[in-house]
């Protein structure tokens, strides 16, 4: 079962809900828990759930460069959650309320208006706000009866849009009037999702998890404005594209949960775009190969953010440099004592340039500070070109300071789901020069006879204990007869020559270190 799959089920399973109000008693401090190295202090975390059977951060949105809301939730026979309000005092104490909690519900969505200071929330079948002068300190907005609200946008005019995966429906609500418009896909059964407003021109988008494709809205203050689908052309397979953002150009950004991937869609030129998350070791963390990236947001500056669920990074890729970046989250806190997974299931860009995340398997919230600099980079060719049953060797170049870092690939999943992999890897031994900080090694790629013909993006990545930095080379898979170098160079490696591509055969047996049975996927999030 996908993660966006069991968001639905639990949102369609629960019809009711009950509020209660905790007073101010419960406030209380919350000092540094857990950081990286400091020769390396990306990440700062706090401790939300000071027990493992507390109720652990799952949503997380910065309204103001001290204000962060948090929704915490307790899975069980009986579902529980609270919204917490967190005032950051300084870079490592923090103050932490319980201002309501929520019974027998999970909230999937939470945004912050700043016209009317509000925090809105979407749970079971309604689209509620937090009002703390309210019983209980939650005031129903709008029903949805069977609708199963999945997520929310808000637009420039305070318009709040909501996605009803049971109905295949996205709601437009507007808080000052309560009236609203229903839009319907335009097609049904597509497992609605993320959905995200357009700075350009105000055009909605929205992800169809089922149907692998991105949807569109033009508004036009009627319940018969346009709505249509855009398909990623053939050889592109979005498995449970979940989430989605759009960026100051227009281009809409996407994290594909089940398939361990990102990208883009560029409307104006119908351009699409997939990459693989960056290269994470066996050892890293519980299930890292696995990262199920899933929210995912563009900040000020044009910088990318996604979080990447069972890795427990939250990444950066920045589209003018191609450059991915993903920060690890420590993983020991008062609730995990030794390495666990920290599921880190949403993140938000705040002021500041801090990026906050949540920590549900640590019981944690943090934030990535993503004005110190990074000490590692990584080179390659732009793209290769190589057959069935051959392979290509692709020149490798990084720079570090400090501990000499490791080197590995991440391939499409559509090129490791099968066994044998269509596309397996293999990382020559690494050169490094402490003195002046810098590594050379060789990627080997290898496709399969059967694999599928065209190109695809693989990461090239360097990392260390706190820190993943890919590139990405573009791999075309042409015929046995049509191989040759495409010539190029990414990430500024101008004193690489190209590799000669060597013509070996291929057994179709021969599977590299990174890729990965089908036997040991999790069969859910």
């Amino acid at each position: 079962m996908t993660a966006a799959i069991f968001i639905g089920l639990v949102s369609i399973s629960l019809t009711t809900a009950a509020y209660h109000q905790i007073g101010s008693s419960s406030t209380r401090e919350l000092s540094l828990t857990s950081e990286a190295p400091t020769d390396a202090p990306y990440v700062k975390m706090f401790q939300i759930a000071s027990k493992s059977v507390d109720p652990s951060p799952w949503l997380v949105y910065p309204a103001s460069n001290k204000t962060i809301w948090i929704v915490t939730i307790q899975l069980g026979t009986h579902l529980f959650s609270q919204i917490v309000n967190f005032t950051l005092v300084s870079h490592d104490v923090g103050l932490s309320s319980v201002v309501a909690n929520l019974t027998n519900t999970i909230p999937t969505d939470m945004v912050y208006d700043h016209i009317e200071n509000r925090l809105w929330i979407v749970e079971n079948d309604s689209l509620a706000y937090y009002n703390q002068s309210a019983p209980g300190g939650i005031t129903v907005a709008k029903t949805f009866p069977n609708g199963a609200p999945e997520y929310l946008a808000i637009d420039s005019q305070d318009n709040l849009w909501i996605t009803l995966l049971t109905t295949d429906q996205i709601v437009e609500y507007n808080p000052h009037t309560g009236g609203s418009y229903n839009y319907s896909s335009p097609n049904s059964n597509v497992g609605l999702q993320g959905v995200a407003i357009s700075p350009v021109d105000g055009t909605v988008w929205f992800a169809e998890a089922y149907a692998g494709k991105i949807g569109r809205i033009i508004p036009c203050n009627s319940s018969s404005c346009p709505v249509t689908e855009n398909s990623p052309p053939p050889g592109i397979v979005l498995q449970g594209i979940i989430q989605v953002a759009v960026d100051k150009n227009g281009i809409v950004w996407f994290t594909v949960h089940d398939g361990n991937e990102f990208g883009s869609f560029d409307p104006s030129t119908g351009d699409w775009k997939i990459f693989p998350i960056g290269y994470c070791p066996d050892n890293y963390v519980l299930n890292c190969e696995f990262g199920l990236p899933n929210a995912i947001a563009v900040d000020s500056t044009g910088q990318v953010w996604f979080s990447e669920h069972y890795s427990g990074r939250v990444a950066r890729y920045d589209p003018s440099g191609g450059t991915l970046t993903e920060y690890k989250m420590p993983t020991t806190s008062a609730t995990c004592k030794k390495d666990c997974a920290p599921y880190s299931w949403w993140m938000w860009p705040g002021e500041n340039n801090l990026v906050w995340f949540v920590a549900f398997g640590l019981g944690e919230i943090g934030y990535v500070n993503s004005t110190i600099p990074v000490p590692l980079t990584v080179s390659s060719v732009e793209g290769v070109t190589v057959s069935h049953g051959a392979s290509v060797n692709i020149p490798v170049s990084g720079g570090f300071v400090g501990e000499a870092p490791s080197v590995g690939a991440s391939i499409m999943s559509q090129d490791t789901s099968s066994n044998p992999a269509m596309i397996s890897w293999s990382m020559g031994s690494s050169q490094t020069s402490s003195g002046s900080g810098t590594l050379k090694s060789t990627l080997t790629i290898s496709p399969s006879w059967g694999s599928t013909l065209g190109p695809r993006n693989i990461a090239v990545t360097i990392y260390n204990q706190n820190l993943t930095v890919s590139r990405f080379v573009r791999v075309d898979v042409v015929p046995s007869s049509l191989a040759y170098t495409t010539i190029g160079f990414a990430g500024g490696l101008s004193t690489f020559a190209l590799a000669l591509i060597t013509m070996a055969k291929y057994s179709g047996k021969k599977r590299g270190n990174g890729s990965v049975p089908d036997s040991a996927k999790p069969s859910s999030d």
